[in-house]
């Protein structure tokens, strides 16, 4: 994943915040998945090694704009490379604003630390549903935001999805609060009467 990117020890605080809230978000994402398709740990194993899984951390970081394309290149790397022991988001939001690159400010820093957290949480989940055999989503977004972007007229909530078109919309815009939960033909969502 790109470990050359990284060789400067000024970064390593950034980039081990921001992996290990990646590495978090994946694997509570999947504790929540097996749980949702009632699959064992066995069955449908957290490894960031998986193709699937693999294939979602090379999105991430690609949503932060404004910056130069080394600094978004040392969050993506910082992210794809995982470690074991999470930060909270306020420690995480702090070690983004001190990155050298002057880029974030605390409003910012936090900003990026909540969205690219939700969209490595939705995109990890979507690697689990994926593996677990489901198809399609049913989204869960605040009242009137767009599939796209907030202001779409195509509203997310309540919405049903193909997995491929919920990974090409994992948030709609920074802050965003969408989720999802597997939809299966005939079933609905989980807990549908």
């Amino acid at each position: 994943y790109g470990d050359s990117l990284l060789e400067d020890d000024d970064f390593e605080p950034l980039r081990e915040a921001l992996i290990s809230a990646w590495v978090d978000a994946g694997a509570s994402a999947f504790d929540l998945v097996r749980a949702q398709l009632g699959k064992s740990e066995d069955d449908l194993p957290y490894d960031t090694d998986r193709p699937a899984v693999k294939r979602m951390f090379d999105k991430l970081g690609d949503r932060v704009k404004g910056i130069e394309a080394t600094t978004r290149d040392r969050l993506q790397t910082m992210i794809e490379r995982g470690v074991n022991d999470g930060l909270s988001m306020g420690d995480l939001a702090k070690l983004i604003e001190a990155d050298e690159s002057g880029a974030f400010n605390a409003a910012r820093a936090m900003m990026v630390a909540r969205t690219e957290t939700g969209t490595a949480y939705n995109l990890l989940s979507l690697a689990g549903y994926k593996e677990g055999g489901v198809e399609k989503v049913e989204i869960f977004d605040g009242d009137g935001c767009g599939w796209d972007e907030h202001d779409d007229t195509d509203l997310a909530d309540g919405s049903i999805r193909t997995l491929e078109d919920a990974e090409d919309h994992p948030l709609a815009h920074p802050n965003c609060v969408r989720g999802w939960t597997p939809y299966l033909e005939g079933l609905g969502a989980p807990g549908d009467e």
